[in-house]
């Protein structure tokens, strides 16, 4: 088993009232085995590497809540546009091209961008999560994927598939229901997505109120019966806290009220494509 030895760190550990100290961290494996000032005996040890981090901060890794990795393909390719027009006119068209193991290339890109901002894990939902995949487990990036069901990509079964397969690999992924949206997913759709939720017991993640028109009560229209509604008011507060949303419609006051760690920019433009908003959490 591998070991690694970091020192010469100022460390932060993220825990209430902690302050930054002068120290170092063990790692055995996979698993964080110390955390603390220097311990001559401790050191005796022979560490497979030992990194020097020369007075830097070293700190937990950042989560970033709510990925479509694989899109850096489209990055500035048009930016600023309102949301249907950004999707049917520009991004819709261009993902129709993207061809057999395209979805692997441009997640690394993704990965690499991912690491060199601090972020050590992600929150995904994409096309093609096995290519993904391969990608998060040859880079050693932790990721959780989410189906993608709608009209035009995925299927009820392939969902399936994906949660008892990737909830069974590497523990570097693992796989959680969801659909892209109301407005791209069929009522038929949404009732079958309901029944595999009751069934694994798993609550149901998807965009919402991305635009002005998509409200907390249009979502609750399309609820196709108490069982989905019951998993969708659940997420609604799941997303808000943990997943985040695209949107600049949502407010920090409301339903983001009291949440302390959840510091959300606003977008300069409502309702169109410009982001400005930080979208990293640490969970």
């Amino acid at each position: 088993m591998s070991s690694i030895r970091l020192y010469h760190a100022k460390i932060l550990t993220m825990e209430e009232d902690a302050e930054v100290f002068d120290g170092e961290v063990h790692i055995d494996g996979n698993r964080i085995s110390y955390v603390g000032e220097n311990n001559s005996e401790l050191n005796k040890r022979k560490f497979t590497r030992e990194i020097d981090c020369e007075g830097n901060l070293l700190m937990p890794g950042f989560k970033n809540a709510h990925t479509h990795s694989a899109m850096t393909f489209l990055r500035s390719y048009a930016d600023d546009l309102p949301l249907q027009n950004w999707l049917n006119d520009r991004v819709f068209p261009m993902e129709a091209k993207l061809q057999k193991g395209d979805i692997e290339i441009l997640s690394k890109v993704a990965v690499l961008e991912y690491l060199t901002s601090g972020i050590t894990s992600n929150f995904d939902m994409y096309v093609d999560n096995y290519q993904h995949a391969k990608t998060s487990v040859q880079m050693g990036f932790r990721t959780v994927f989410c189906g993608e069901l709608n009209n035009f990509t995925g299927s009820l079964a392939r969902t399936r598939e994906e949660y008892e397969t990737l909830n069974k690999g590497d523990e570097l992924v693992s796989f959680r229901l969801g659909v892209h949206a109301e407005y791209t997913t069929s009522r038929e759709l949404l009732e079958g997505m309901a029944e595999l939720a009751h069934e694994y017991k798993q609550p149901v993640y998807l965009h919402l109120a991305e635009t002005k028109k998509k409200k907390w009560k249009n979502v609750k229209c399309v609820m196709v019966c108490h069982r989905f509604s019951f998993w969708i008011q659940l997420v609604c507060l799941t997303m808000a806290v943990v997943v985040s949303t695209v949107s600049g419609w949502m407010k920090q006051t409301g339903i983001f009220a009291g949440r302390k760690r959840c510091r959300l920019l606003r977008i300069l433009h409502p309702m169109q494509n410009l982001r400005v908003e930080l979208r990293i959490y640490l969970l």
